[in-house]
């Protein structure tokens, strides 16, 4: 396959359960490690997530749960197809109520939720409701079991963190009490 796949590079065995593959002008690039390398950002903005779990909840959650979007199911139904195929089948055919009834941006809003779901973390750029960009990602699903590895390994970090910045936050005083100690060193005048 001329791809290369999108994200982060890591360990396949906690690679997310999403992989995004660009087209043709890129080259395939693993190595003997198990290790997928990627070249790019994660496929929506946090600010999408945010507006596609509200609306999930308000217009999807009456018909469908979670689970109906990591099942083997819904991966076996979508995997090897572009994240605009699934777009354009949950903008025609969704709400039941209302198929097409959503604005574009609502139903781009509403598969940054799915991708969440999936374990695909946020980013700087969002997911555009352009056909050719979401022709461009082709959904391939690892184990619905790297989910919670993942989950693990960010609640690691996310403990790594806020030590990192309890440990900055008292280098910063001490530097601060360095620096008050130096200029009453500079300001203290002796006699002899």
């Amino acid at each position: 396959m001329n791809a290369r796949s999108v994200l982060f590079a890591i360990p396949a065995s906690v690679a997310l359960s999403f992989a995004v593959v660009r087209g043709p002008a890129m080259a395939a690039d693993s190595n003997s490690e198990g290790r997928v390398f990627v070249d790019t950002i994660p496929l929506y903005t946090a600010a999408q997530l945010d507006s596609g779990t509200a609306l999930y909840k308000k217009v999807c959650s009456d018909c469908h749960e979670d689970a109906d979007y990591t099942n083997k199911k819904f991966r076996d139904k979508w995997n090897g197809k572009t994240l605009y195929d699934f777009y354009y089948y949950v903008s025609t055919k969704m709400p039941d109520d209302n198929p097409g009834g959503l604005t574009k941006d609502e139903y781009a809003n509403s598969m940054a939720y799915i991708l969440k779901l999936n374990g695909v973390p946020a980013g700087p750029k969002a997911v555009a409701p352009d056909s050719v960009a979401m022709s461009m990602a082709v959904l391939h699903f690892l184990p619905p079991d790297s989910i919670p590895k993942i989950d693990s390994l960010k609640a690691k970090v996310d403990t790594l963190k806020a030590k990192l910045d309890t440990l900055n936050a008292k280098v910063d005083t001490l530097r601060a009490k360095v620096d008050t100690m130096k200029k009453v060193d500079t300001n203290t005048v002796s006699y002899r």
